[in-house]
């Protein structure tokens, strides 16, 4: 009895795969998407009642500060940034 169970599971695995194989030929972009989201809303199961979850990258390193162009140190009217811009 299990083992005939275990074949029909199998069975079956190998129909949806080929399902949705065939549905990623056909229409990529929205299989793409609704596969995105059925991800997000099963990864969002755990957390508690409420909340929101994002998702956190571990390897994530912010880049430096923005600095600010005090006045004065911008281009003079007229300037530009090409170097051959004053040769023509």
């Amino acid at each position: 009895m299990k083992y005939k169970l275990l074949i029909i599971v199998i069975a079956l695995g190998v129909i949806g795969a080929a399902a949705r194989g065939g549905l990623y030929l056909a229409y990529p972009v929205q299989v793409s998407t609704i596969a995105g989201l059925t991800r997000n809303y099963l990864i969002s199961w755990p957390a508690p009642p409420g909340t929101i979850t994002t998702e956190s990258n571990a390897a994530y390193k912010a880049g430096p500060a923005l600095s600010t162009v005090r006045q004065g140190q911008g281009l003079e009217s007229g300037q530009s940034l090409r170097k051959d811009a004053g040769s023509a």
